[in-house]
């Protein structure tokens, strides 16, 4: 089973586990005002490896050394779907069977840079076409700090993922 639940959102990222939740002030959206302020880049297209590692600095400081490993954890989120179905079309069924490893999220970072400014023209990345990146940036790095394998994604949102969570695994 999961051990954790972690959801990025434009602002934060929740790690929830059995006895705690706690909030960082890091998500897609604030990802990429951190990156391209501390960069001197003007979008994601824009050097993105010098914007992760302003993203990794943040991070590395707003979080410190966790002192524990969370092994496999449940995801949701926008970030988290968008990222699940390898930008394909939105399909429930296959959400549930989604899983990431750390190489998958870097495959991602890649093949997400490759598209450019076709990721507009992608329906799944219409809407976070510009954040995207950065969502994946901030979740490949919350993999390396916390000890994460595989985040298995949920297709709720919020109370409902952690309400599904909750049943599944801990009652």
């Amino acid at each position: 089973g999961c051990s954790a639940l972690i959801d990025i959102g434009g602002a934060s990222m929740q790690i929830a586990e059995a006895k705690s939740k706690v909030s960082y002030p890091i998500g897609c959206v604030r990802g990429k005002d951190i990156a391209l302020q501390n960069s001197g880049k003007t979008d994601c297209d824009d050097d993105f490896e010098t914007q992760r590692t302003a993203i990794n600095r943040y991070m590395d400081e707003i979080i410190g050394t966790p002192n524990r490993r969370l092994g496999k954890c449940a995801g949701i989120g926008g970030t988290k779907t968008a990222l699940s179905l390898g930008m394909r079309e939105y399909d429930r069924d296959e959400i549930g069977k989604a899983v990431l490893n750390k190489s998958e999220v870097e495959r991602l970072i890649v093949a997400l840079s490759t598209m450019g400014k076709e990721r507009k023209l992608n329906p799944l990345l219409k809407e976070r076409h510009d954040i995207i990146m950065y969502g994946a940036a901030v979740l490949a790095h919350a993999m390396e700090l916390f000890g994460i394998e595989e985040v298995h994604a949920r297709d709720r949102d919020g109370l409902d993922g952690y309400m599904q969570y909750v049943t599944e695994h801990l009652l």
